[in-house]
């Protein structure tokens, strides 16, 4: 009973104790992104059109990096303008503030491949046959 009371009081003085923690410290390229991907498609399901819009977070006026394959990039809510680097990284001028942008990207950069098929009363039929047809 002794030895026990003795562990117990010896795991409560550790249990308060309170130790130091090393604060983390905010590297230059911790930022947040977002990708929304916008896809025009044929009544097939084949991709036509990809514009992709981002959104870029970072508290602080230091530049954002974003690794990029985009075309016709275009800043959507502000004036700031990017540098692009020569491995495709563009380096936006952020000043603070978040960068929000839109591009095109190639239709067969799409790590999806989208499959449609139209039925009308229970039988498969071809999209260009649908088109007025009601069932």
């Amino acid at each position: 009973m002794r030895v026990m009371a003795t562990l117990l009081a010896g795991v409560l003085v550790i249990g308060s104790t309170t130790l130091p923690v090393k604060a983390e410290t905010v590297s230059e390229e911790d930022w947040d992104k977002k990708e929304t991907v916008h896809v025009t498609a044929a009544a097939t399901g084949k991709a036509k059109e990809v514009e992709v819009e981002v959104v870029l977070r970072r508290d602080g006026t230091a530049a954002i990096r974003d690794k990029s394959n985009l075309t016709d990039i275009r800043n959507t809510e502000g004036d700031e303008e990017y540098t692009k680097l020569s491995d495709g990284t563009l380096s936006w001028d952020n000043q603070g503030e978040d960068i929000h942008y839109k591009g095109n990207a190639a239709p067969e950069t799409l790590p999806i491949q989208i499959t449609v098929t139209y039925t009308l009363d229970g039988a498969e039929i071809a999209p260009e046959a649908l088109a007025g047809r009601s069932g």
